[in-house]
């Protein structure tokens, strides 16, 4: 009887603890913790967003007025790979831009993350979409759905100077895109507060 006793504990410790490990979250890639931080730096001003993006890893490169109380903060890591710019009005951050340097094949990859990560935020939620893609001969065809965009893109990615898409809701925007300049190859994910953003004239 004090043997059962003894092991009764032991296993059921032992299912606790799987069971604790089963529930874990599923440890994402850098995109759902891009977003998250993008949207974290909104809604706050300048001087906390500093403090926050260069706890990060991340240099204060400058700022660059552009009329309309709108001003663009930016950051880059170093080496330079990566960086962020920030815009802000009336003192308080309404956009998050964060972008990547790298090679033709990781740009790519980055981009399909992005995205993929941006469909996951925006699952269950009411939005309209845009997407757009230009070739080699820079003609540039738009969807207005991701599986059309993502048919054209997957046939075609190789051959792509650009392709973007964006998600929009009436308080928030997410923007993914990918450029090609030369030997030049850049992934973006951008978040915006629309609560916050102008209403009128430059928004970025």
């Amino acid at each position: 009887m004090n043997r059962i006793l003894l092991i009764t504990p032991a296993i059921l410790g032992l299912l606790l603890f799987n069971s604790c490990k089963d529930e874990e979250p599923e440890d994402k890639d850098v995109p759902v913790k891009i977003i998250h931080k993008l949207k974290s730096l909104v809604g706050i001003s300048p001087e906390d967003a500093k403090i926050i993006i260069i706890s990060w890893g991340h240099t204060y490169l400058a700022s660059e007025d552009y009329g309309q109380n709108i001003t663009m903060h930016s950051f880059e890591s170093k080496p330079p790979s990566s960086s962020y710019l920030l815009y802000e009005k009336s003192n308080i951050i309404y956009l998050c831009e964060y972008n990547e340097n790298t090679n033709k094949s990781n740009a790519l990859e980055r981009f399909e993350q992005f995205s993929g990560q941006s469909i996951d935020y925006m699952y269950n939620k009411i939005y309209t979409y845009e997407g757009s893609c230009k070739d080699n001969d820079y003609q540039t065809t738009e969807y207005q759905t991701h599986q059309a965009f993502k048919d054209y893109y997957l046939a075609n990615k190789t051959e792509l100077q650009s392709c973007s898409e964006t998600w929009e809701r009436i308080e928030e925007t997410i923007t993914t895109q990918y450029k090609a300049n030369y030997e030049s190859y850049k992934t973006y994910i951008s978040y915006t507060d629309k609560l916050h953003a102008p209403t009128r004239g430059f928004q970025k």
